[in-house]
């Protein structure tokens, strides 16, 4: 697997994944922010290559 040209967006199939947290100091906002901190978080993207994915970091 070309880690490089995935992270480049320069791989023929690939496609970016967005994570929206609605920002309005409500309970839904601390909620997605702290997923956004887990995906981004070293385990996070240990448990992300894990499963078939590319980590971004």
């Amino acid at each position: 697997m070309n880690r490089d040209a995935f992270r480049e967006g320069t791989y023929p199939l690939t496609r970016r994944l967005f994570v929206i947290v609605k920002a309005d100091g409500s309970r839904d906002e601390a909620a997605g922010r702290a997923y956004v901190d887990i995906l981004l978080s070293p385990e996070g993207q240990t448990l992300i290559e894990q499963t078939g994915f590319v980590s971004i970091r």
